[in-house]
């Protein structure tokens, strides 16, 4: 592990829970620490809290205040696990390590359009005391030990927990109202005699959405902000070079759209929506595109595996593709070429579609449901306490 010259990594034994007198003592005692009926979450906050202040105070740090940093003349209260912000901007004190502090000053050095970031807490809250580090992935692991050179002897990749919707059928006359679509002047609507879905289609998957938004055939969806930094502007590229030679497949955008978007019959909008009926559009979709090329977390390649509908993730997202390895629940791309044949694919081979959506479902299922991630976190927790 590379250290600024001077710098203890190391800290105070504090492996006890400490009393709620001992956390004023120490300025770190907040009543928003409290988790009603999660006592062990509850420990974990103070006991971090505690460790905090403590190593603050064995490497010479000055304390910290609320507010981070309070107007001439104005009331503040001192807070044992941050430094002034000042001292922790010329210092850097709170990172873990060089390249730590590098990436720090050079994510703050550009403000980015679309993007915030407490800049006062990110150089004054202490991270540099952390006694566990819980990981959305591998990727971010890798990210971890490989680029920050950080060595934790008790980091862990916990995950997140997906939720998906309930598997059922969705017939024509039990919609939920909200799912009911207006006929206008201009437009109309397929009848049961000419165009109108079959019975199969009222009981398939994601019926509610394909109604709302009038999708009757196959579609690809992406869901996240539409905007050039998350791949969007290649994969609109790929996708219209896909749609020159297959031109009755759609593009569902879903999410806020942050870049003007071409003229194209094939492209569709779906805005933001809620996180159930975003369950539901996953499920509705025929494949989902992953675009991003530096996506950590990968929640929407998550979401779509979890309700059975394969992936198309970009190649050098590092999380998607280890998701669709390890699942073996989609496919990936590194050019226009393997986009435009990898989504012709997944959109004329049903067996195939199937094959790899109920792999999805099953490693979903067996590495991302509450329960699971749950009981990562506290096995994380119990590092923390031993350490």
């Amino acid at each position: 592990m590379r250290q600024s010259p001077g710098r203890r990594l190391d800290g105070p034994d504090v492996s006890e829970i400490p009393s709620r007198e001992e956390l004023e003592a120490a300025h770190c005692w907040e009543a928003d620490d409290e988790i009603p009926r999660r006592p062990a979450m509850t420990q974990f906050r103070r006991m971090t809290r505690y460790h905090q202040a403590k190593w603050r105070e064995a490497n010479g740090h000055p304390i910290g205040s609320q507010p981070i940093a309070p107007p001439d003349g104005a009331r503040a209260r001192p807070v044992g696990g941050r430094l002034p912000l000042d001292y922790a901007r010329a210092t850097g004190a709170t990172f873990l390590t060089a390249g730590a502090l590098d990436a720090a000053r050079a994510r703050t050095s550009a403000i980015e359009p679309n993007q915030s970031i407490d800049h006062q807490r990110l150089w004054a809250d202490l991270l540099s005391s952390a006694r566990a580090i819980g990981l959305f992935s591998g990727a971010e692991r890798s990210l971890l030990h490989d680029y920050l050179r950080v060595t934790s002897g008790s980091d862990e990749v916990v995950g997140i927990g997906i939720d998906p919707p309930p598997r059922q059928a969705y017939p024509r006359h039990q919609q939920d109202p909200n799912d009911t679509v207006a006929a206008t002047d201009d437009e109309d609507i397929p009848t049961d005699a000419a165009e109108a879905p079959s019975d199969s289609y009222l009981d398939a998957r994601g019926a509610p959405f394909r109604r709302r938004h009038r999708l009757y055939g196959n579609f690809a969806l992406y869901g996240g902000r539409v905007d050039a930094d998350n791949g969007c502007e290649e994969m609109l590229e790929y996708y219209d070079s896909y749609a020159s030679q297959d031109g009755e497949v759609s593009l569902v955008l879903m999410g806020v759209k942050m870049m003007k978007l071409p003229d194209e019959r094939y492209l569709r909008s779906a805005g933001v929506l809620p996180d159930r009926e975003r369950m539901v559009a996953y499920e509705a979709a025929d494949v989902t595109i992953a675009p991003a090329p530096d996506d950590l977390l990968a929640q929407p390649v998550l979401e779509s595996l979890a309700v059975g509908t394969p992936v198309l993730a970009n190649a050098r997202n590092e999380a998607a593709v280890d998701h669709c390895k390890r699942a073996n629940g989609g496919l990936y791309y590194a050019n226009r070429e393997e986009f435009v044949e990898a989504l012709r694919l997944l959109t004329t081979n049903r067996w195939l579609c199937e094959t790899l959506g109920e792999n999805g479902r099953s490693y979903v299922r067996h590495n991302y449901r509450w329960d699971g991630v749950l009981g990562r976190f506290e096995r994380l927790i119990a590092k923390a306490r031993a350490r």
